[in-house]
């Protein structure tokens, strides 16, 4: 059974818990813009196809354990505050989803689901971390090498 739970944990439970952080941005872009939002699993170009829309959020998923939220138009005509709360949004998903998995680890009568609950809870909280930390990623970074983190683009917008 662990080794099953194991496999979902890599399999489901990781990319899941990305693109829920990527819909963190997007809910910040539906409710305080009038752009689109596209939230992309995998890589933010044309070969990664609109899968589907709920809305004005658009998704193009492939099986990845990286993500991106961007708008149909570009971020340029934002204000300073829209930009802080849309770049908030994902590591606040993040830290509600380890606060909620969290507590269902506590609470389940199972280990199993005990270990696969504290698990996802435990990748959320650092995906938390990792993304709220004001820094530009480094070259080793994998797919985000360059880019600014999420606390870097808040620090940003609060600085301005």
């Amino acid at each position: 059974m662990e080794m099953i739970l194991f496999i979902i944990f890599y399999i489901v439970a990781i990319p899941l818990s990305v693109l829920l952080h990527e819909v963190g941005h997007a809910v910040g872009i539906i409710a305080f813009t009038r752009e689109n939002a596209r939230v992309f699993l995998g890589p933010a170009n044309k070969s990664n196809k609109e899968v589907f829309k709920i809305g004005r959020m658009h998704f193009h998923i492939t099986l990845a354990f990286f993500g991106y939220c961007n708008f149909s138009k570009g971020d340029e005509k934002q204000t300073n505050f829209q930009r802080g709360i849309i770049a908030a949004g994902g590591p606040i998903m993040s830290l509600l989803l380890s606060i909620l998995f969290y507590i269902i680890s506590i609470y389940t009568t199972q280990p199993e689901i005990g270990k696969f609950a504290a698990g996802i809870s435990l990748f959320n909280m650092l995906n938390f971390l990792l993304t709220i930390i004001p820094i530009k990623y480094p070259k080793w970074w994998g797919p985000y090498k360059g880019f600014p983190s999420d606390g870097y683009r808040i620090y940003m917008a609060v600085k301005k």
